[in-house]
This record gives structure tokens, C-alpha cells and sequence, in this order.
């Protein structure tokens, strides 16, 4: 079996590298067109200012002939029409520009490139949206021009008799579950000391005390006193500033990313058996050192 995901994953990404390929060489190709078409177009005038200087040449030899000429009959009144009627047929020479130019592409290329690329991408990060409903009375959940933020505040604010809130954790789930295929998101967590990001089974009890661990229903990566821990609480080196989390539900697997560059920080297979809900636990304040929020910003490429 996992010779056969390997072979079909690595058909998938040659398939995609392969159509990446393809897409630049056309753009390449298309500029280089497009470049000697402007240099045909540059060149156009000098061209023609050859071909005139030759003909020129060849006229002033002729005036020189027939000024020696006339100069030789000392008929000084021929003389001077000869010299008149030369400098009447002097012509102009053609400007041609100084140099050939990209334009707007001679510095800004990758950033045009990027833009047309645009187009190829059919899936980008989904976006989540925060559950109001289901957040401790101690958070703050709050959405400004798309951007959804949690933090912890400082009041408590009205307990509900709702069975979806969070009690004894600061936490809050996305508004949307999952029971089939395959998801990603990315949170903001950049100048916090203390987060929590992950999965959470929809059974969990939500009033009384929890036990943070896959087996009762919970998958988080969890950053607390300058310590990054994986699911399984080993210590990680690395510290993003931006986190991706991938679900693949049908294969029970749940990673977690460094969104600035897409490092894998760590991974957890296990047999999802009920709907995932996204995970979000912003931390305590820690005497205002941790009140920055964690955000989620609309998917954007």
C-alpha cells in the first residue's frame, strides 16, 4: 500500500512540476518573440540610414564629378548652380533610438511571470471561519475585512447554558466540520508566547476538565514557554511564524507546517472515526505578553 501512494504521489507532483515547466518555457519563449520583434522594429530605421548613406554616397561622388566639371569650363555661374542644387538635395538621416529596451519587464519579470502563474492555482489555503458560539467567555473572536482574530481579553463575558461552549479552555473551533476528504489552513501566530493549534474531535466534553492528547480526541501543536511540542509532546526546533495544518481524513493523517516556507514541523497518523473541527487556543495573556491574537486571513494568492 505504501508503495502504491509513493508511486502516485510521485506521479502527481512530476505531473504538476511538469505542467510548471511548460508554462515557463512559454512565457520564455513568447518574451524572446516578443524581444526580437522589438529589435526587427529598433532596427528598422538604422537599416534604412545605411541603405540612404550608400545612395548618398553614391549622389556625392556624382556632384563631385560634375562640380570638377563645371569647374574646369570656368563658367563660374554653372559652378555655383551645381553647389546650389547639391545642398537642395541633402537629405535627413532617420533618428534611431539610443537602445533596445524590455520595458516594464527588464526589472519586474519574476513579479509579470508570477502574476500570469496565478492562473494555474485551482486550490489555495481554505477559509475559516471562527464559531462564536463554541469560544471560552474569556476570548475575544472578532472579523475585520476578512481577517479573523482570537485572543484572550480580559473580561469574562456572559456564560451561556450552550453545550458547544468551552469552559475550562480557552478555546474555539472553526464554524465547519469535517467527516471526509482533504484540508488545509494556515494561522498567524507570530509575537505570541503561548498558542495552540489543531483538531478536536466533536464529542469532546467542552464543560468539564480535558485531556489533551490523541486519545481522548485531540490533536494539537502546542507552543508554551518558549517550547514548540508536537502531537506527541516531542520538542520541535523549528519556530514559524505562520502555521499550516493539513487533514487528510480518509487517510488519517494530521501535519503541521511552517507556512513562511513550507517545512514540515511534524505529522500523526491515527483512524479518524467522527467530525474534526478546527482548533484554535490563543493562550493566556501572560501579563500582556501574549495578547497579540491569532489570526486567519482570507485565502489570497
Amino acid at each position: 500500500i505504501w508503495k502504491d501512494k509513493h508511486k502516485v504521489l510521485e506521479s502527481f507532483i512530476t505531473v504538476e512540476f511538469s505542467k510548471l515547466y511548460r508554462f515557463l518555457k512559454d512565457q520564455e519563449e513568447a518574451l524572446k518573440k516578443r524581444l526580437l520583434e522589438d529589435k526587427e522594429v529598433a532596427l528598422k530605421p538604422l537599416q534604412e540610414n545605411l541603405d540612404l548613406m550608400a545612395e548618398e554616397r553614391a549622389k556625392r561622388e556624382q556632384r563631385r564629378t560634375q562640380l570638377r566639371n563645371a569647374l574646369r569650363e570656368e563658367d563660374k555661374l554653372k559652378f555655383l548652380k551645381q553647389i546650389f542644387l547639391s545642398s537642395k538635395e541633402d537629405r535627413k538621416l532617420k533618428v534611431m533610438s539610443k537602445k533596445l529596451s524590455l520595458g516594464v519587464f527588464q526589472k519586474y519579470l519574476p513579479y509579470l511571470i508570477w502574476r500570469k502563474m496565478k492562473k494555474m492555482v485551482t486550490h489555495v489555503p481554505e477559509d475559516i471561519d471562527l464559531d462564536k458560539d463554541t469560544a471560552h467567555p474569556y476570548l475575544d473572536v472578532t472579523s475585520y475585512h476578512g481577517v479573523k482574530s482570537v485572543s484572550c481579553g480580559t473580561v469574562q463575558k456572559k456564560c451561556s447554558n450552550n453545550a458547544k461552549q468551552f469552559m475550562t479552555y480557552p478555546f474555539v473551533l472553526g464554524s465547519t466540520g469535517f467527516t471526509s476528504g482533504r484540508h488545509y489552513w494556515e494561522v498567524e501566530v507570530k509575537k505570541k508566547t503561548g498558542w495552540a493549534i489543531g483538531v478536536i474531535n466533536e464529542s469532546v466534553n467542552r464543560r468539564g476538565d480535558l485531556t489533551l492528547t490523541p486519545q481522548k480526541g485531540i490533536w494539537q501543536l502546542l507552543f508554551s514557554s518558549g517550547t514548540l511540542l508536537s502531537v506527541n509532546k516531542e520538542k520541535l526546533t523549528l519556530f514559524p511564524s505562520r502555521v499550516g495544518v493539513f487533514l487528510d481524513y480518509e487517510d488519517g493523517l494530521i501535519s503541521f507546517y511552517s507556512a513562511d516556507d513550507v517545512t514540515r514541523l511534524c505529522h500523526y497518523y491515527t483512524t479518524f472515526t467522527e467530525k474534526l473541527y478546527p482548533l484554535f487556543c490563543p493562550g493566556g495573556r501572560d501579563n500582556g505578553n501574549n495578547s497579540e491574537p491569532l489570526r486567519l486571513y482570507p485565502p489570497y494568492v
